[in-house]
């Protein structure tokens, strides 16, 4: 292989490429588009169904393409060029396959590695690259490999080799597609799920490279021997003599030495993130967004991404503009991971530069194991919590079914089951949802764009909180940390039931609407943007972000904090800055409580810890003996809870002792109130709304639901009782101006096609099916409907009318006319120059720039059929 050893961009820790400021993408497609794409491997489809498989994407409303480049496909050998002509096998002429794409106008997200996995032989890397070379694999801390195709992402010959994989298929495949004003290509993503082989195994990679790389880490963390030894607690005469921690976790010695361990991965991952943009950037990809993404699903469960999140910290300070990809992998859609999929959305959100889109680079669309059964209403629900939680893209993962060539699969010759369409491109089950959501984007997206989400409050995420994976491991069964032994909460208990099986879930099965906040000194402006604030708290706490806590209550903010005060700085020395800047003491840990609070007594709590505030406050819980737990109090301009216990939540009292606290503290009511089993979220702007209705039980549910739509008279609007199917969901169009004279209220059915003119508006509606069709319009001219081709009447309120129809599986159409105006005063002379006048200058239309009337609704021309 030709070494590129010269050239400084592969070369590991290179600062001179740190700190570059990329083009930020608003929108992965166009501005307002929610840029819809499916994953087909053109690698695992026959080239004679790839039309078929792009005419099915295309029929499902997608507006783009996803898909690999394997190294390991195209250039099975190293003395050969890669192949992406297909000379050799038509499979790998990737040209043609992107070519069949443009010709359909879909736009391309290419993912060209190094590593791919995908359940391929090897992860994608090419057998031939490790033979001879086995010094530059990952290693345990046992010195044993991790395989043969897993490198340590530290080694320089793996960057050499990689930076001309990078080179070539940018400057053969990539480049083209940004060539000219049509620009094919809007995403491309560095590797896959960087990270993910370290979090799996529950370990660091202890190879030579890697620890090399440590200790030129330690040297630029603490400066001197000295300091490291004065901060760690930990004898050594020079920095090549650290040892790389392993092993239990039993003493704050080596709790310490496992921070530093953590910090030195993600600062690995940036650099490693850095130089895949570097190889591309070199090639010539300036303008194109990069996308990492984000594993972490577990069995259904999101516990674990705000871990494989918080690995790009350092590549997000690295790179600009750099957008976070979600793997959503639900599985299964219920109460049980109710609030995971609004967690993964929002760590995202939080993390990443303010205006970059919000993407799911997998959005599961079928399942990778034969035996764990995906359901189509299960995903449509959740790919509906997934747009209105503030997604603005995703990708279908798989659309389309793959077939393995002989030795190609990891997991034998099937790849994915449940897809929307199978590997010869016929549709399946699922294929009818995925066009279901392509059809409400194709009329929705555009309103939807402008809309924002009206959070009640903001949960605090604080990134050494879940920078945990070697010493709490997800999938590894190795003996980790030792939680009493150090004298610190247990991890598991504060992020997976305390977090998010206690705080996230109560607050979302109440309607609560909640997002996550960055908690970190180096951007305090996101903390200031906000009016509340929820910090789930815990043992540790860096004093500068404790100190930001304390300005944001002084300044006027609300502050929640549900469980511990911190107590210690992260290396566990002491820190109190919160705790005595809110004159609170608090004393020490005890075992199981029984808490009393307003209406609540005797209720059991796994710990608690005392409170003894100074000045005027009020309790709002107290434990056993009467000692005090929860308080509010003022502080400076603004006000703060605490309730100082961790618990399961088991128990209707715990949800109401979480529930309490929060509304303690809102500073108005929610926007949306929700009387029975149904959950809610919703978007707003001055001219669309848009309402989300689900039912996450497997029995149909109902509740009523009223949504505050502004703050002026009339501000509610009450849906009345709405019902819904099992695993249901729709998202419902409220306070949407359908034109200069005409409001849509509400309607409690999907709203997926609207024709719009001066005095009539076509509105077709999805089945409501089992609750009736209920929408109300506002105008001030007099309306008159009809449905299914007969007169329908209109109920009169105010300036509102409400039309009711009965409960229907199939979509209805929906006309309503507007009366003409009045006369106008005058003789007829004058009337009919007025009339002459407005034919000739068009007065009173909305023109578009080609001189076609327009229409608010999406701002295309109107068009007075409807659509077919």
């Amino acid at each position: 292989m030709k070494s590129i050893a010269s050239k400084n961009h592969h070369r590991r820790g290179e600062d001179s490429a740190l700190n570059r400021r990329r083009p930020k993408a608003a929108y992965l497609g166009g501005e307002g588009e929610f840029l819809l794409s499916g994953e087909i491997h053109y690698f695992r489809t026959p080239p004679s169904t790839w039309e078929r498989h792009l005419d099915a994407l295309g029929e499902c409303g997608c507006t783009a393409v996803s898909t690999y480049i394997p190294w390991a496909w195209h250039q099975p050998r190293p003395d050969r060029p890669p192949d992406f002509d297909g000379l050799a096998d038509p499979a790998r002429n990737i040209r043609r396959f992107l070519s069949l794409a443009i010709e359909r106008g879909l736009r391309l997200i290419l993912k060209p590695g190094p590593y791919v996995m995908a359940e391929l032989a090897g992860e994608g890397i090419p057998g031939w690259l490790s033979r001879g070379h086995e010094g530059e694999l990952a290693r345990d801390s046992a010195g044993e490999l991790w395989g043969r195709s897993y490198f340590s992402l530290a080694s320089d010959y793996f960057r050499s080799a990689a930076a001309e994989w990078l080179q070539k298929v940018a400057a053969e495949v990539l480049v083209p597609l940004v060539r000219g004003r049509r620009r094919s290509l809007v995403g491309i993503q560095l590797c896959n799920e960087i990270g993910i082989f370290a979090w799996l195994r529950g370990e660091g990679d202890y190879s030579a490279p890697a620890l090399a790389a440590w200790h030129d880490f330690l040297r630029r963390r603490f400066g001197s021997i000295e300091n490291f030894r004065k901060t760690i607690s930990l004898n050594a005469g020079s920095f090549d003599e650290v040892p790389a921690p392993s092993g239990p976790c039993r003493d704050r010695t080596a709790y310490r030495l496992y921070v530093i361990w953590h910090e030195f991965v993600r600062w690995l991952y940036g650099d490693y993130t850095n130089f895949v943009a570097g190889c591309l950037e070199q090639a010539g990809i300036r303008e194109v967004p990069f996308i990492v993404n984000i594993g972490g699903w577990v069995q259904g469960r999101a516990y674990d991404v705000l871990v494989n999140a918080s690995f790009h910290a350092t590549s997000l300070e690295n790179l600009g503009g750099l957008v976070l990809g979600i793997d959503h992998i639900p599985e299964a859609v219920g109460s049980l991971n109710l609030p995971d999929g609004y967690a993964a959305t929002a760590v995202v959100a939080a993390l990443q530069s303010d205006g970059l889109p919000v993407f799911s680079s997998e959005m599961q669309c079928g399942s990778r194991e034969h035996g764990v059964v995906t359901y189509g209403k299960e995903l449509a629900l959740f790919y509906r919590q997934a747009v209105m939680s503030g997604l603005s893209g995703m990708n279908f993962y798989m659309f389309s079914q793959g077939r393995n060539h002989r030795g190609q699969g990891s997991d034998g010759r099937t790849f994915y089951w449940y897809t929307a369409v199978d590997s010869r491109a016929r549709p399946a089950e699922m294929f009818s949802h995925c066009r279901g959501l392509g059809e409400w984007l194709r009329y929705n997206a555009g309103p939807l764009a402008g809309t924002e989400r009206p959070v009640d409050f903001a949960v605090a995420y604080y990134l050494p909180h879940h920078a945990v994976e070697f010493v709490r491991p997800r999938l590894s069964r190795r003996e980790a940390l030792d939680a009493c032994a150090v004298g610190i909460t247990d991890p598991t208990l504060f992020r997976d039931e305390f977090l998010f099986d206690c705080v996230l879930r109560v607050a979302t099965q109440s309607n609560f609407l909640w997002s996550f906040v960055r908690l970190d000194p180096h951007y305090p402006q996101k903390l200031s943007g906000e009016k509340m604030v929820v910090l789930p708290g815990y043992d540790t706490m860096d004093a500068a972000a404790q100190c930001l806590l304390l300005e944001f209550v002084r300044s006027g903010g609300r502050l929640l904090v549900l469980g511990w005060l911190p107590r210690w700085d992260l290396l566990l020395r002491p820190c109190t800055v919160l705790a005595e800047g809110l004159g609170i003491r608090v004393g020490e840990q005890r075992g199981p409580d029984r808490v009393r609070s307003a209406g609540i007594s005797d209720l059991p709590v796994t710990m608690s810890r005392p409170l003894a505030v100074s000045g005027r406050c009020r309790v709002t819980a107290t434990g056993r003996g009467g000692d005090v737990v929860g308080i509010q109090k003022q502080c400076g301009r603004g006000r703060v809870g605490v309730l100082s216990c961790m618990f399961r939540y088991v128990s209707d009292d715990h949800a109401a002792l979480v529930r309490q606290h929060i509304a303690g503290l809102l500073p108005q009511r929610p926007p949306v109130a929700v009387a029975g089993d149904l959950q809610a979220d919703f978007r707003c702007s001055p001219d669309a709304s848009y309402l989300l209705v689900g039912n996450v039980h497997r029995e149909p549910r109902s509740a009523r639901i009223r949504v505050r739509i502004s703050d002026r008279p009339r501000k509610y609007v009450d849906l009345g009782e709405i019902e819904l199917e099992g695993s249901g969901g729709r998202i419902l169009p409220i306070a949407l101006r359908l034109t200069d004279e005409l409001r849509l209220v509400y309607a409690t059915a999907e709203l997926v096609r609207v024709d719009a003119t001066r005095d009539r508006v076509v509105m077709v509606f999805r089945g409501s099916w089992p609750s009736p069709l209920v929408f109300s319009v506002e105008s001030r001219r007099v309306p008159r409907a009809e449905a299914h081709g007969q007169p329908v009447p209109l109920e009169r309120a105010g300036t509102r009318w409400i039309l009711r129809l009965p409960a229907t599986e199939e979509d209805t159409a929906v006309t309503v006319w507007l009366a003409p105006r009045r006369r106008l005063t005058g003789s007829a002379g004058a009337r009919g120059k007025q009339a002459v006048w407005r034919r000739k200058t068009g007065a009173g239309r909305r023109t578009s720039s080609s001189g076609q009337r327009t229409s608010p609704w999406g701002g295309g021309s109107v068009d007075a059929r409807l659509p077919e």
